[in-house]
């Protein structure tokens, strides 16, 4: 009888095809609920990670997702969001732009900025209790500001 080999193709497929099928599932949840489809993929990310199913069924987690077998996952996941922000920017139709140039780069930039000063106001208060010894105030309030504007 043949043996069994898992290369990291045969874990690369498996990954793919438990992402494409949490969000496949989750997907149609999500529309029964009039939710977009990117909450569904989100949920499907929270679901398949450390949080749910490392909690769950941690030896799943380890087998599916290994250390050792990220890199090239993370690879591939980038790839496609490349692929996937073309594919966005091709479709996009700059004459619905047209007048409304001020509206865009006034919420653009309050999508950005107000984030960003509610960050900060809340790292103002964290700052004693979590940063660590050798990080400076500004730093952890830039920091914080910073990650709640992304």
């Amino acid at each position: 009888m043949p043996s069994l080999e898992i290369t990291s193709l045969t874990v690369l497929l498996a990954q793919m095809g438990a992402v494409l099928l949490t969000s496949a599932a989750l997907g149609r949840v999500a529309r029964r609920l009039g939710q977009p489809l990117v909450i569904a993929e989100v949920a499907a990310g929270i679901v398949l990670g450390p949080s749910v199913l490392g909690k769950v069924w941690p030896e799943a987690m380890a087998i599916l997702f290994a250390d050792r077998s990220l890199p090239l996952l993370k690879v591939l996941s980038q790839l496609g969001l490349v692929l996937f922000m073309f594919l966005v920017g091709l479709e996009l139709d700059h004459k619905l732009l047209r007048g409304r140039t001020y509206s865009a780069v006034a919420i653009s930039h309050a999508s950005i900025v107000v984030p960003f000063a509610l960050g900060s106001a809340v790292a103002i208060g964290l700052f004693h209790r979590y940063a660590p010894p050798h990080v400076s105030p500004i730093a952890f309030v830039l920091f914080m500001g910073a990650a709640m504007s992304v």
